[in-house]
């Protein structure tokens, strides 16, 4: 499917939306990155994709709506979950409108301190 689109060099980011069931034939897609929403843990789909597509996600939208604590936290759990290896932080499903800015700059500040872990680049090397 991707090929038909001739992307050529770009990369292709290819959304799956409330389909863990076909995660297996998304990541098989020839798509770059598969993004997820939050309704699946990302440390599932590393295992059932494997490392031969990066993830993008996945963080519930609404918890940007609560305190700026749990924003943080949860950004962190995200990027825990891959280790930060071949994965794109990202909310589940887009931002909501009524999100607090400060929340946005939280969970992106946030992302860009979690750490990579040489513990997950051991743990997919295996």
């Amino acid at each position: 499917m991707i090929e038909e689109i001739g992307a050529g060099d770009t990369p292709v980011i290819l959304y799956a939306k409330a389909s863990s069931h076909l995660l297996t034939a998304a990541a098989e897609s020839g798509a770059n990155v598969l993004s997820v929403d939050w309704r699946v843990d990302l440390a599932n789909v590393r295992e059932q994709v494997g490392m031969g597509v990066a993830l993008q996600g996945n963080v519930d939208p609404c918890v940007l709506l609560g305190p700026e604590e749990g924003v943080r936290r949860a950004a962190c759990e995200a990027v825990e979950k891959t280790g930060g290896i071949g994965h794109i932080l990202n909310l589940g499903h887009g931002i909501l409108q009524q999100s607090p800015v400060e929340n946005a700059r939280a969970f992106v500040t946030a992302g860009q301190n979690a750490p990579v872990t040489a513990d997950a680049r051991s743990e997919r090397a295996s």
